[in-house]
């Protein structure tokens, strides 16, 4: 009877494994994996420092973020069960990649969506703070302003094209 689960193999691709090792396995069958996994980790960090189109990671990541801009609970926890990966390694990851810290970068979108609703429509500013997954109105306010220099209002008086 076989032991393989085709279910579990998949996923473990899915994560990037680096090898499958079957059981019972002997220290130098574990030893020889570890160096395996060590020597691939090198060569992929070698990679990353020369520069190229955005990765495959970064691109999920964003489209994730893109995809879920009005969630409230958007954050490396919510992102890390939709790409099925760890939370800290995500942030860490994204960190690396990007240069930019992965809550930075949500704020920025959502401020940027908020810019797009505020100049283009009439919606009110609650429901501004709702659709760009924003907590409350109060910290919608406080971040927006942090991060253009204006409150929402003032941003609307100036660049709205309704």
């Amino acid at each position: 009877m076989s032991t393989h689960n085709p279910i579990m193999a998949q996923r473990a691709v899915k994560l990037h494994c680096f090898g499958y090792i079957l059981k019972p396995a002997t220290p130098d069958v574990l030893t020889e994996e570890l160096k395996s996994a060590v020597e691939a980790v090198r060569l992929s960090q070698a990679q990353a420092d020369i520069p190229a189109p955005e990765s495959t990671f970064l691109t999920a990541v964003k489209n994730c973020i893109a995809a879920n801009i009005g969630v409230a609970e958007l954050n490396r926890a919510f992102i890390a069960e939709k790409i099925h990966m760890n939370p800290d390694y995500i942030s860490f990851l994204f960190h690396k990649e990007s240069g930019q810290a992965l809550t930075t970068y949500i704020l920025s979108e959502r401020v940027e969506l908020a810019k797009k609703l505020l100049a283009s429509s009439a919606i009110t500013i609650q429901s501004v703070t709702e659709q760009c997954g924003f907590s409350s109105t109060s910290y919608f306010h406080k971040q927006f302003k942090r991060v253009t220099g204006m409150t929402p209002q003032q941003y609307r008086a100036i660049h709205t094209t309704v």
